[in-house]
């Protein structure tokens, strides 16, 4: 890497190490959820007395 570089201080990495973490935790959150309702439309979709409008 060209220019001068210097190493994080140990209070920029707890920064960033909070930011990621909350971001990481937030995501997580937002997966399961994703999850939940993706699981719950694959359940109404499988049902057997679930409504098919393309049968005859």
């Amino acid at each position: 890497m060209g220019g001068a570089s210097s190493p994080l201080t140990a209070a920029e990495v707890g920064y960033f190490e909070d930011v990621l973490g909350r971001r990481r935790r937030d995501l997580l959150l937002e997966l399961s959820r994703q999850g939940d309702t993706l699981n719950a439309v694959r359940a109404a979709r499988s049902g057997g007395d679930a409504d098919d409008e393309h049968d005859p």
